[in-house]
């Protein structure tokens, strides 16, 4: 039973991953103008290819979206991934805590990754998915850092520290990405 739950996750991930990726046969061609052997005259008289409409960035927004979409998939993959290689190595079965620190720590690294991982998808691969990544373990160890100085962390913690790392990543792939066409 357990593994067929894993399975289905596991399935609901990579199809999740597939769609944020645009195949190949989806990115528009050029005009059949542009592919003909003896080009025209004036060639300053063409009009623009119709790929510079794709070649802009998406909006601020539409990353944020990947990555709330990449970090929730990371969150769910990393929690049961860490609950399995848990209860593997310590072989507790039935205890009340029972894989309680895998999901944690599993929930928590793919977060780290997904996040990063959805913006950097979003945005045609343009930036550096390394500095999303190294940005929101950052913004995460300094949520956690500032969670244990406050008297009730509870809204850090669910709340401030998800949506830094949302922003930092945003805005990592924004600036790394900037004027660069999509892979």
């Amino acid at each position: 039973m357990h593994r067929i739950a894993l399975r289905t996750v596991a399935a609901a991930a990579l199809l999740s991953l597939a769609a944020l990726t645009p195949a190949r046969a989806q990115w528009a061609a050029p005009p059949l103008a542009a592919l003909r052997a003896d080009p025209p005259a004036a060639p300053a008289a063409r009009p623009a290819p119709a790929l510079q409409e794709q070649e802009r960035p998406p909006s601020p927004a539409a990353l944020g979206l990947g990555g709330v979409a990449g970090g929730a998939l990371g969150a769910v993959l990393g929690a049961a991934a860490g609950y399995a290689l848990e209860t593997s190595l310590t072989r507790c079965r039935g205890d009340e805590f029972c894989g309680v620190l895998g999901i944690l720590g599993g929930g928590a690294a793919g977060e780290v990754l997904g996040i990063p991982l959805g913006t950097h998808l979003m945005n045609g691969r343009r930036g550096r998915y390394a500095e999303g990544v190294a940005a929101t373990l950052v913004v995460g160890l300094a949520g956690l850092g500032l969670a244990t100085q406050l008297p009730e962390p509870g809204p850090v913690m669910s709340v401030a520290i998800p949506a830094g790392q949302l922003i930092a990543a945003v805005a990592v792939e924004r600036r790394s990405g900037a004027g660069k066409p999509p892979r």
